[in-house]
C-alpha cells in the first residue's frame, strides 16, 4: 500500500510495487464530475476535494489550515482555485475562486510551527464564488461504514502527470468514532478526497482522505486513513454552506 503524505509537505513517497492506481478520464460522468483539484496559495502546492453543495467543496482540514505550513495557519484563500473534473488540459467545468473557507475548532486548537492538529478533526470546506455544483453534480455522504464494503478514492496525485485524476479501490477495513481505514493506494496531493463507499446503488462518500499509515497504534499503523463523516461533520458542512462569509 502506498504511503500518503500530508499535503503540502514536501515528504519522500515510499511506493507499493503493487499499486493498483488507475486513471480516470471520463471525468464528465458522476461522480467523478464532484471530485475537484484544488490549487493552493504560493508554493503549498495542491488538493482534493469534492461538490457537497452547489457553491461547497468538502476538503481536508490541512488543506485550509495549517500551522506547520503557514505561520498564521490560515491559508490564502485569495490565491486559491479549484477545477472540478479537471482531466490535464481539459477543463470540462472551468474554474472558480474561493470566498471564504472552515475548519472546525478541532482542528486549530494546540496547533504549532511544529505540532500538527489533531487528525480526529482533519476537514474543512471552501466556500466558492460560483455554483459550479450545478454543473458538476454533488455527491451524497454521511451513510455509516460497513466493514468489508467496496471503497473508492478518487483525486490528484503528486506522481502522476499533473491535473489528472486516478482512482484505487479495496474495502472498509476498520472504522472507529473519528476515522475510517482503508487500504486504498494514495499519495500527496489526495489529501481531501472522498472516500466513497458503494452502497449497492450509488456511491455515499463515508470519509474525507486524509493520512498516511504511522505511529504504532491499531489500524492507524496498518492502514491508509480518512476522517469519517459523523453527525458532527455532516452539520459543520452544512452550517458552513449557510453561513455569510
Amino acid at each position: 500500500m502506498t504511503l500518503v503524505f500530508v499535503a503540502p509537505a514536501n515528504a519522500s513517497i515510499i511506493y507499493d510495487p503493487n499499486d493498483d492506481r488507475y486513471q480516470l478520464t471520463a471525468t464528465t460522468t458522476p461522480p467523478y464530475s464532484s471530485v475537484v483539484e484544488i490549487l493552493l496559495p504560493g508554493s503549498l502546492g495542491r488538493c482534493t476535494g469534492w461538490m457537497y453543495a452547489p457553491n461547497m467543496v468538502a476538503t481536508a482540514g490541512h488543506c485550509v489550515y495549517d500551522k506547520t505550513a503557514v505561520t498564521n495557519g490560515t491559508f490564502d484563500i485569495t490565491g486559491m482555485t479549484v477545477w472540478p473534473g479537471r482531466n490535464g488540459t481539459s477543463t470540462p467545468y472551468g474554474s472558480c475562486g474561493v470566498v471564504a473557507s472552515y475548519v472546525p475548532a478541532g482542528w486549530t486548537s494546540g496547533q504549532t510551527s511544529t505540532q500538527p492538529g489533531n487528525e480526529a478533526f482533519d476537514y474543512g470546506a471552501l466556500k466558492l464564488n460560483c455554483t459550479i455544483g450545478n454543473s458538476t453534480g454533488l455527491l451524497s455522504y454521511g451513510a455509516n461504514p460497513t466493514l468489508g464494503y467496496s471503497t473508492r478514492v478518487c483525486g490528484y496525485p503528486y506522481d502522476k502527470t499533473v491535473d489528472t485524476m486516478w482512482c484505487s479501490d479495496n474495502t472498509v477495513r476498520a472504522a472507529d468514532a473519528y476515522q475510517v481505514y482503508y487500504a486504498n493506494d494514495t499519495v500527496k496531493r489526495m489529501s481531501g478526497s472522498p472516500v466513497m463507499e458503494w452502497t449497492g446503488t450509488a456511491w455515499n462518500v463515508i470519509a474525507i482522505h486524509t493520512m498516511n499509515v504511522h505511529g504504532t497504534a491499531p489500524n492507524h499503523s496498518s492502514y491508509n486513513h480518512g476522517t469519517r463523516i459523523t453527525s458532527t461533520v455532516a452539520n459543520d458542512l452544512y452550517n458552513w454552506r449557510y453561513s455569510v462569509p
